[in-house]
């Protein structure tokens, strides 16, 4: 029974997330009630780390992936990181052309504030590191781990400086304040 689950899933995976959002969007309170749900919290009240239902989430999904990685792609990895700094190079980049070109092209847009919203919420997701899902989708299709492993890695550890770079990148394209 369980492998029948299991093949059924990993046949139709693009399906399967596909019924897993719209779950999310239609019925959003389970999902709010289980982000809560916590196990215990490791640290101190300076420094500390709710281990929640999302967090055990993401770490079996990654700790799933690392159990993935072929040696000789790590070796590669270690070898060869020109592909690691291209990733992590345009990852950073091309958000920022999409909201250089968004902010340039849009100009005729009815609602001043409203694209001002749209640049902002572009922003904000450009700033953002590799997301940890991405090794699923990167497992599924047979892709490399160890970049895709790589990539978040990096980028998460990057955070710290280009997160407020990309901000005030995009904060010069935008205008207004509060009110």
């Amino acid at each position: 029974m369980k492998n029948k689950i299991f093949n059924l899933v990993h046949h139709n995976f693009l399906l399967a997330i596909l019924l897993c959002y719209t779950a999310g969007a239609l019925f959003p309170r389970p999902g709010i009630l289980i982000s809560k749900i916590h196990f215990g919290i490791i640290g101190d009240e300076n420094s500390s780390l709710k281990l929640s239902i999302p967090f055990i989430m993401i770490s079996l999904l990654l700790f799933n992936s690392a159990l993935g990685i072929k040696q000789s792609e790590l070796k590669n990895l270690k070898q060869h990181p020109a592909a690691l700094i291209w990733g992590l190079i345009l990852n950073f980049s091309i958000p920022l052309l999409v909201i250089l070109t968004v902010s340039l092209t849009m100009t005729w847009w009815h609602d001043h504030d409203e694209l001002q919203n749209i640049l902002v919420g572009l922003a904000l997701i450009g700033a953002m590191p590799i997301a940890a899902s991405s090794t699923a989708w990167t497992q599924k299709g047979n892709g490399n781990l160890a970049l895709s492993l790589g990539l978040i890695l990096a980028s998460t550890i990057l955070s710290p400086l280009t997160t407020p770079i990309a901000l005030h990148f995009s904060g010069n394209l935008t205008s207004g304040g509060l009110k």
